[in-house]
């Protein structure tokens, strides 16, 4: 293969990959507008409602290490294939769900489905990127997930109580974008040539570290619980906000997903300009022992605060500090 063409290829894959993430984040989060309304027609308490992003995300950790070792035998493009097919099913699916039972099942196809994506992608896209574009290669596919979550968030409000749709159709209208793009994948992304000579090279390396030396590492285990507490209070952030502005803050439902992503899109600049900063200095430290603290107060700022001015600006204080432990 000539480095033309592995240059094209590789960018291909990223775009087609940013596009997976855009759909999958958009899936996520296109509930969050809409649970108010979702909690009404069904009649459903709030700890049920938080029971129905729940359980997607139960399954979709469940899924993660059977899709890379199914992605490793069958194929990783077809195993993203079929997550993509059964997601965007379930997503359409969701527009006829007639019971709070129904709605379950139904986001845990979602979540068995997007299980199939993270696993294959990340070994294509380690495996078909030159490393010397690998961390653009990875820009352009993570950013993916903050679009995602703006697209979901403004589209669901937009479409269900901007157009006055109703939530239902939100669904059906993300769910034939997702499925084209699983199909794309399938037709347009190649396994990397670089795949075989990387799973020689680390054969040879010698042994991998034991699970007990990972877990016995002082600063891997404090990166995981940062890494965690982050994900954790990100994904509590983004599926609850739109529901407290509307029902504590008395903000339209039109707006709801509007104000919300501002924590989605606000961590795209802040992780290339802190991510910048920290490169040139060549630690990360200071900037985590600024931001996480601010992080913290930012979120305590949306139950007391009461000017709206502060209320956006705790906002974004919390995207810029995600942008930041969301860098890879």
């Amino acid at each position: 293969m000539s480095h033309g063409k592995l240059g094209s290829g590789w960018l291909v894959t990223s775009l087609l990959f940013f596009l997976g993430w855009v759909f999958m984040y958009a899936d996520r989060t296109i509930l969050s507008p809409v649970q108010g309304v979702i909690r009404e027609e069904f009649l459903l308490s709030n700890a049920e409602v938080g029971l129905i992003t729940s359980v997607f995300f139960i399954m979709y950790t469940a899924v993660q290490i059977p899709s890379g070792l199914l992605g490793d035998r069958f194929g990783r493009t077809k195993i993203i294939l079929f997550g993509f097919m059964v997601f965007g099913a379930a997503t359409a699916l969701t527009h006829f769900a007639s019971s709070f039972l129904m709605l379950i099942l139904i986001r845990i196809l979602a979540g068995f489905g997007e299980g199939f994506y993270y696993g294959p992608q990340y070994a294509i896209s380690s495996d078909s990127t030159p490393p010397k574009y690998r961390a653009l290669g990875y820009a352009i596919i993570n950013n993916g997930q903050a679009v995602g979550i703006t697209l979901g968030l403004i589209g669901s409000s937009y479409i269900s109580f901007g157009l006055d749709l109703g939530w239902r159709v939100t669904f059906l209208f993300y769910a034939i974008p997702t499925i084209i793009v699983g199909i794309l994948i399938y037709l347009f992304v190649k396994t990397g040539t670089h795949a075989k000579k990387v799973e020689h090279a680390k054969t040879k390396a010698g042994s991998v570290a034991s699970i007990g030396e990972i877990l016995g590492n002082r600063q891997l285990a404090t990166i995981f619980f940062i890494a965690f507490c982050n994900v954790y209070g990100f994904f509590v952030m983004v599926t609850w906000l739109p529901l407290y502005l509307a029902d504590v803050r008395h903000i339209p439902l039109s707006e709801t997903g509007m104000i919300a992503s501002l924590v989605a899109w606000t961590s795209v600049p802040a992780a290339l300009l802190i991510g910048r900063l920290s490169d040139k200095i060549g630690k990360r430290k200071p900037f985590l022992l600024i931001l996480i603290p601010v992080a913290i107060a930012s979120i305590v700022s949306l139950v007391h605060v009461q000017e709206w001015d502060l209320l956006i600006a705790a906002l974004v204080a919390y995207g810029f500090e995600t942008g930041l432990l969301r860098r890879r």
